[in-house]
């Protein structure tokens, strides 16, 4: 009888798996589909991976999709952005369920880094679950019972308002600005998001809250409680009496 359950994975006999990106002048290019990929390359994980609950613009474009391979099997994958100063952002990290926990995310990330040459990889809007394997690997550390600290800048993205958006286009140069990156390496796991204080014209801001957390965590209900500024004073506070300092 055939397991229907069963992935017919594809094999990396080398163990090493395949990197798809696009390269323009010895520049990588933000240009490769997400979603055409898997469901052209990958079905079994594009399954997978709305399955689980997971979301993506299928016109999202990335500077390269990395396989991540397990015992010689496609079990995952991950993409990545360019960034400024040569840097790059893991966008998402994929691996199906039965083979997490096994230090994939850490063993992408240091890959990367080699692969591109750089000590500087941001995460984009990490999952509770990326930010304890973070932990696990010691990319970050809890200072309490819910507030972790980042070695690698967390980053996600802001609509700005039309007078911040005079000022950025003013010191820049710039005609048209939608949206503005956000980088912070506090993450609190109540409401699992990622918290950026006050500063350089940017109010107090939390990461939008995604849809593997609202399913996984009590994460919704924790952040009706953050809408006034008494979260963030507290919150500053708790990290200050942990012994760590603002610039």
């Amino acid at each position: 009888m055939v397991n229907k359950n069963k992935h017919e994975y594809i094999a990396r006999k080398d163990g090493v798996g395949k990197i798809i990106f696009n390269q323009e002048e010895n520049h990588l290019k933000d240009q490769i589909k997400l979603v055409p990929t898997l469901t052209d390359q990958y079905p079994y994980l594009y399954e997978a991976f709305v399955k689980d609950g997971f979301l993506e613009d299928p016109d999202n474009e990335y500077a390269f999709m990395k396989e991540i391979v397990y015992d010689k099997k496609v079990v995952g994958f991950s993409v990545y952005r360019t960034s400024v100063n040569d840097s790059y952002i893991l966008n998402l990290i994929y691996v199906l369920p039965e083979f997490r926990g096994n230090n994939l995310l850490y063993e992408d990330l240091m890959d990367t880094k080699q692969m591109c040459e750089t000590d500087l990889i941001l995460i984009d809007c990490p999952n509770k679950y990326v930010m304890d394997s973070l932990v696990k690997n010691k990319l970050a550390f809890y200072i309490n019972e819910h507030i972790i600290i980042s070695q690698l800048p967390l980053s996600f993205a802001v609509d700005i308002s039309e007078d911040l958006k005079k000022k950025i286009e003013q010191a820049n140069n710039l005609e048209e600005i939608q949206t503005i990156n956000v980088n912070s390496p506090i993450y609190d796991t109540d409401i699992c998001g990622i918290v950026s204080f006050e500063s350089e014209g940017l109010p107090n801001l939390i990461s939008p809250l995604l849809d593997v957390d609202i399913m996984d965590s009590n994460a919704t209900n924790h952040r009706m409680n953050v809408s006034s500024e008494d979260y963030f004073k507290n919150l500053k506070k708790e990290i200050e009496d942990c012994g760590v300092e603002f610039s």
